[in-house]
């Protein structure tokens, strides 16, 4: 705890304190991994690449002004610090879940005289010579593993190692 009552802690205090002064080297590679790599490097641009390719192609925004937005609001939201970001999060998590499942559903209904096809076709291809010689080639599956974790990373920063560092900021 500092000289103001804030919590101090994180991966980089664990191995510190928790591991000995000798250790500081290694909290200090650690912090410099994740934040300098793992969430500027790896996390937040490839989501904001997203963004910005996804608003330019969809409706001719120039990729410049919507990073310029992008930037802004996140700042915004930072400054206000923890309390600002929980907040923010709170109020976009359930819209986002709930623009996903009206959006799923709505693809569903629109397309409804072609949802028994697609079924058809789906189970058709999966039990047939050509799925599985796909199947035991290997090369689908190491592309959809290689896939899956590269989204699971870039879309909510699993194993980057924030999450330890945002709950050692919790006052509990």
């Amino acid at each position: 705890i500092d000289e103001n009552g804030h919590v101090l802690g994180g991966p980089f205090y664990y191995i510190e304190n928790g591991m000995g002064k000798q250790w500081r080297w290694l909290a200090k590679i650690f912090a410099f991994f994740g934040a300098g790599v793992g969430l500027f490097g790896i996390g937040t641009f490839t989501q904001v690449n997203a963004i910005t390719s996804i608003v330019n192609v969809s409706f001719g925004v120039s990729e410049y002004v919507v990073a310029a937005i992008l930037t802004v609001l996140v700042a915004v939201v930072i400054i206000g610090g923890l309390q600002s970001i929980a907040n923010v999060a709170s109020k976009i998590v359930p819209f986002m879940a709930a623009v996903y499942v009206i959006v799923t559903v709505s693809v569903l209904v629109f397309y409804a005289d072609a949802l028994p096809a697609a079924i058809k076709l789906v189970i058709d291809g999966a039990f047939n010579g050509t799925a599985a010689a796909g199947g035991f080639a290997g090369a689908g599956i190491m592309l959809a593993m290689r896939s899956g974790i590269a989204r699971g990373i870039y879309s909510n920063e699993s194993g980057l190692g924030s999450a330890p560092i945002v709950a050692a900021a919790a006052k509990t």
